[in-house]
């Protein structure tokens, strides 16, 4: 299993469709502590910086908070277009899978049952839109 799961990873510059002559072996820098499968540079690494980022906020709440607000503000001002624009995308998206051939492709084969109804899917997208138009409204009353 692990050979065939090999192939799916871009190892060292090796393309998924192309054989690798490698030793590597996925995760074989991995360290197991208590039953839990580490990978050693990654999960150190990231797990200093949150206990970091942790003892900092708790240390200085009020540097923490006008620190978190202006990079907050920034991303606001700096990627609104990118939200805007991919809400966008995702809404015409929906649009043409209504309308095109495409969208009447039965996913899971010719007997393949729907596990939700139409109703719960679209109580999920209604769902699904309306927390977008929350988030739009309340980006662009921050700006």
């Amino acid at each position: 299993m692990l050979k065939s799961l090999q192939g799916i990873f871009v190892v060292w510059g090796c393309a998924s469709n192309v054989e690798c002559n490698t030793s590597y072996r996925i995760g074989q820098n991995n360290i197991q502590i208590s039953g839990f499968d580490f990978h050693n540079p990654v999960f150190w690494l990231a797990a200093t910086f949150s206990v970091l980022f942790i003892v900092l906020t708790l240390l200085f709440p009020q540097l923490m908070k006008s620190a978190l607000t202006g990079l907050h503000l920034w991303c606001v001002d700096t990627f609104y277009w990118l939200y805007m624009s991919a809400s966008n995308v995702y809404v015409l998206f929906c649009v043409l899978m209504i309308i095109l051939p495409v969208g009447k492709i039965r996913l899971g084969g010719e007997g393949a049952k729907t596990e939700y109804s139409t109703l719960s899917w679209f109580s999920m997208l209604s769902l699904f839109q309306y927390e977008m138009s929350l988030n739009g409204a309340l980006v662009s009353k921050m700006k």
